[in-house]
This record gives C-alpha cells, sequence and structure tokens, in this order.
C-alpha cells in the first residue's frame, strides 16, 4: 500500500502576480480554502500517513500555515529550497524523506473535485502493482471534464498506457493532472539539480525508445468521474470559483 506523497508547493506562481507578490501560490483561496488544505485534506482522505510539502518562494508563510491546522491524522515533513529546483528536482531533493517505497506526487494547483472519491489514488496503485517494469504512472483526466485549464490537451494514451504528446496534432483528449505515482527508480541516472519532471518523461517518450524503455512511462485515465479543476492563473481561479458556486446552489 501507497501511504506517502508530496505536494508540489516551491514555485513562485507568476501567472497569479500579483496575488503572489505577498503569498506563496499554495495559500491562494478556493473557495474560502487555500490550495494547500485543499490538497492535504485530500491526501489524508486518499489514505496517505506521511505527506512531504516542499517550499521555496515564501515558504515560511506556506509552512506556518500549514503547521496552525494541528493535522494528527498525518505526518508533515517539510522540504526546504534555497533556490527553486523545479518539479523533477524538487521531488529528488526530498527522496531522502521518502525511502525506497513509492509515492504519490501532486501539483498543488490542481483539484480533482469530488476530492473524497475512494479510488482516486488507489487506482494509480493498481496500475503500478500490475506494471512492474514501470517508474512512474501518470493519472490523465478528459479535456472535456476539466475547468480553469486553457488550451488542447497534453496526452494521447491507449489502451496499454502507452503515453505519446500531441506534437503537431490540433487536439489531445486527455490533460496530465499533475497527479502521479512514483518510483524513486524514476530518478536513477539523473545528474541534475535544477530540472522539470518532463526531462524524464521526454526521454522516455523520445521517438528512438526501446519498448522496454516505453513502459517505464504509462499513463491511466481517471476512472472516478468528477471534474479536473485547475487553478493555474487568475482567469482558471475565477473559472473554478464560479464553478464551485454554481455546485453550492444545486445542493
Amino acid at each position: 500500500m501507497v501511504d506517502q506523497a508530496i505536494i508540489l508547493a516551491a514555485g513562485r506562481g507568476q501567472r497569479f502576480r500579483p496575488v503572489t507578490d505577498t503569498i506563496p501560490k499554495p495559500l491562494v483561496a478556493v473557495a474560502g480554502k487555500p490550495l494547500i488544505d485543499w490538497q492535504i485534506e485530500m491526501l489524508i482522505a486518499q489514505g496517505m500517513k506521511r505527506i512531504i510539502i516542499n517550499g521555496c518562494y515564501l515558504r515560511d508563510l506556506l509552512f506556518d500555515h500549514v503547521r496552525s491546522r494541528n493535522y494528527t491524522d498525518v505526518e508533515i515533513i517539510f522540504s526546504e529550497e534555497e533556490t527553486a529546483l523545479e518539479t523533477g528536482g524538487g521531488i529528488k531533493h526530498a527522496l531522502p524523506l521518502m525511502g525506497d517505497a513509492p509515492f504519490f506526487s501532486i501539483n498543488s494547483d490542481v483539484i480533482m473535485f469530488p476530492t473524497d472519491h475512494p479510488r482516486l489514488l488507489h487506482q494509480l496503485a493498481n496500475a503500478l502493482e500490475k506494471q512492474p517494469n514501470a517508474d512512474i504512472i501518470l493519472l490523465l483526466h478528459p479535456c472535456l471534464a476539466s475547468k480553469g485549464i486553457h488550451g488542447t490537451g497534453d496526452f494521447f494514451c491507449n489502451e496499454h498506457g502507452h503515453l505519446w504528446r500531441k506534437g503537431t496534432h490540433m487536439n489531445a483528449p486527455y490533460w496530465f493532472t499533475g497527479v502521479q505515482l512514483v518510483r524513486p527508480s524514476a530518478f536513477d541516472g539523473i545528474e541534475e539539480s535544477v530540472f522539470s519532471m518532463n526531462l524524464i518523461y521526454d526521454r522516455v517518450l523520445a521517438p528512438t525508445r526501446s519498448p522496454q524503455t516505453a513502459e517505464r512511462l504509462l499513463g491511466i485515465i481517471n476512472q472516478t468521474g468528477g471534474i479536473m479543476l485547475h487553478v493555474g492563473d487568475v482567469e482558471g481561479h475565477a473559472a473554478v470559483e464560479a464553478w464551485l458556486h454554481q455546485q453550492s446552489n444545486l445542493t
């Protein structure tokens, strides 16, 4: 059973300025609740026992807020970055806190709604058990069931979980949710300290990849239904707030 996760919360939040001139992006409120609280509560509901939160920009504000919540159902560990290490570098920096076991990684600006669906993360764990050669399983979500995000999707995915980027295609049917299940072995041979997870993805997705390499990165399409809420910028925030307000009026 996978019972640990890292929340990637170290970014500057440039697309959220001027709001993020004074607070870190994970403290931006959605429906009255900071993004970081949405993520922690979701992970607790999914059975996590240990949560690592990385921080760089205005990290003291972020860490102090989390401490003030006095979570008792989970161990929370902070991973400090003196300079932003990006998504891949941030996870690599935190690996000593997680040992040799697989872990979930989630972006702090995506809310999978409803957050308490019992199979949200379980479906990733099941997929990893069936794929012993996989280092990373990405959770994908249909573009048509997403709010607050602009563009034309990230990936195509076949019935075997093999992925390819949209390239010159006009549209891809699935967004990457920012939720993934990772084995520490995904970082074997990575010498860089500051890098995006795309560095690892693109090595696996290279046209010259072998069949064995292709199995290291797989995707599954979210089977829990629901909506992916992306709070990546001011416009996305407004769209998500409006959608949540509409849902509250329907109940």
